[in-house]
């Protein structure tokens, strides 16, 4: 899964395929028609999370587990991230 967080109001959002953007607008992103690699612009910073540990979690608290942490592994993508293209959104890329 792939996150977006804006440096400026901290705001962080999930990617879709629909460009988003966060509260002030200044971070934009959206996966590409694959949905595994995506395109953001130059105020986004990217991070990743392993779905694999957000699942994990989630079971054990649909299952009652309420109680306990459950960690889930992200990181922040480097700069040159083969799946992550930074553009710059024109309107007529609204859609």
């Amino acid at each position: 899964m792939k996150l977006i967080f804006c440096s400026t109001c901290h705001d962080v959002f999930k990617l879709s395929r629909t460009l988003k953007s966060c509260e002030c607008g200044k971070a934009k992103g959206r996966y590409l028609a694959d949905g595994l690699y995506a395109e953001i612009n130059g105020g986004a910073i990217p991070i990743g999370m392993a779905n694999s540990t957000v699942a994990k979690g989630v079971v054990a608290y649909l299952g009652g587990n309420k109680t306990m942490d459950c960690h889930v592994d992200a990181w922040v993508f480097k700069v040159d991230e083969p799946h992550i293209k930074v553009v710059e959104f024109g309107d007529d890329d609204e859609n």
